[in-house]
């Protein structure tokens, strides 16, 4: 699987790109087109799917030792969400199934029709975990190819992305002014290429830092103040973008993410140089590009995303949220199984919460973690925040073309991170998928160097 005495270098030779990076641009493309939606039963993603464990297998066939030595952090993390997911799968003997908590219900059910002698997985939903098991192979076939290219492919990957997203952007305009563009029939209008405004309005916010991150590249490159002001002007189009879904949770992301931005681009040793009074000049530069874009949001989405806040009171997050907790116990160490939440949590629902439709996700990753894989799934979850917190302060103090990569992935999962606080985005696959690149790139074993195998500076 791997080939050996492999050197990190860029591929193809000068000004050409490697066959991964064409695999991973098309496989971004159809993730985009076919995975806009988490939903087992949207159709595309049985074409999705099995394209994905495809791609997964070449890039596994292309994969070199260094690249696994590079990323075996990652690949760490990503083996055991994998693993813990077949485990949850695993039958189990009836009376270790029995004697797990929370399975009470399922046991009465199968005393009465003769069944309590099945073996049965750890999952109260097997059907479901498998649909979570499969999700998987897309952010996998992401990860072990991104881990292949090096920083012009990196660049180019860059570039793909902000095209990617905001074409899903410019579909959720034309969406707003009546058109009828929807993707999936349940699809929220406003939401673009995704199914969900929430996911779209969190995914075009993005766009921020990448945009920033390509002008710093860009301006290396060329010395002009063109890219600059290019970057600048697509970030702004971004924000009635942003406020034309009518999220709530993608507004306040969008104001989040703003300082952020100053992280990705603010390198430690430009800024050393600066001095007092030149790093305060910038700092509140940024502030007060910071505060007109926030009142012009503000005004902007006075009828649409800031007018949905003030509906914040009715809204069932957090009655949902106590209700899981009230119910944890019931199903802790183990939890009910990846990806059972939908059907696990019925059993628990008060009936005051009760709607037509049903509560999918407990729009709070974390909680629904806790809840669906228990405390194995939590020690994966904390293990991975340790992970960023490494990336985080290393990626801080690092000069270069390696530390603006590397912030940028940071900054990437953070806002993503802050995003599933209320809401779900990681569950869809294109997101997923971005999400995959920046923890690649946000790496503090990542290098991003050009032929000499040196970091490039980014002025």
């Amino acid at each position: 699987m791997f080939r050996r005495g492999y050197k990190v270098r860029p591929q193809g030779g000068e000004g050409r790109l490697s066959a991964q990076f064409w695999v991973l641009a098309v496989f971004l493309l159809v993730v985009l087109l076919t995975g806009g939606s988490s939903q087992p039963a949207v159709a595309s993603l049985q074409i999705l799917r099995p394209i994905a464990i495809l791609v997964s297998a070449y890039a596994c066939f292309m994969m070199q030792a260094e690249h696994w030595r590079q990323h075996r952090a990652i690949f760490v993390v990503l083996g055991a969400v994998i693993l813990l997911t077949v485990l949850h799968l695993v039958p189990l003997p009836p009376n270790i199934w029995h004697a797990l908590p929370g399975r009470a219900l399922i046991r009465d059910i199968d005393v009465v029709v003769g069944a309590e002698n099945n073996w049965r997985p750890l999952s109260m939903v097997p059907a479901d975990t498998w649909n979570a098991l499969y999700a998987l192979a897309v952010p996998a076939a992401v990860v072990l190819l991104v881990a292949q290219l090096d920083r012009a492919a990196d660049t180019r990957i860059l570039v793909v992305l902000i095209v990617l997203i905001a074409m899903s952007g410019g579909i959720g305009l034309i969406q707003s002014i009546g058109i009828d563009l929807r993707v999936y029939r349940s699809a929220d209008m406003g939401g673009g290429l995704l199914a969900n405004r929430n996911h779209q309005a969190v995914m075009l916010v993005l766009l921020f830092p990448m945009l920033a991150a390509v002008a710093r590249i860009k301006r290396a490159e060329t010395g002009g103040p063109a890219v600059i002001i290019l970057s600048v002007s697509l970030a702004v189009i971004a924000i009635p973008l942003i406020l034309v879904t009518g999220s709530r949770s993608g507004f306040l992301v969008a104001i989040l993410a703003l300082p952020i931005v100053a992280y990705v681009v603010f390198e430690p040793g430009v800024v050393r140089s600066w001095g007092a009074r030149g790093f305060g000049l910038r700092v509140g530069g940024v502030l007060g590009v910071a505060a007109i874009l926030v009142g012009l949001m503000a005004f902007v989405a006075r009828d649409s995303a800031l007018s949905r806040l003030q509906g914040v009171v009715g809204d069932t997050r957090i009655p949902i949220w106590n209700s899981i907790v009230a119910a944890l116990p019931t199903y802790l160490p183990w939890g009910t199984g990846a990806g059972s939440y939908a059907r696990a949590y019925q059993v628990h629902e008060p009936y005051r919460l009760l709607r037509p439709g049903f509560s999918n996700h407990a729009h709070n990753d974390y909680l629904e973690v806790l809840f669906t894989a228990g405390v194995p799934g939590v020690l994966i979850l904390l293990v991975a925040v340790a992970l960023f917190a490494i990336a985080l302060t290393r990626a801080a103090g690092r000069p270069g073309s390696d530390g603006l990569f590397n912030r940028l992935g940071v900054a990437t999962v953070a806002i993503l991170a802050i995003a599933s606080m209320t809401d779900y985005p990681i569950r869809t696959p294109f997101i997923s998928a971005v999400f995959a690149v920046a923890a690649v790139w946000a790496s503090p074993s990542r290098r991003f160097g050009n032929e000499d195998g040196k970091s490039q500076r980014v002025a």
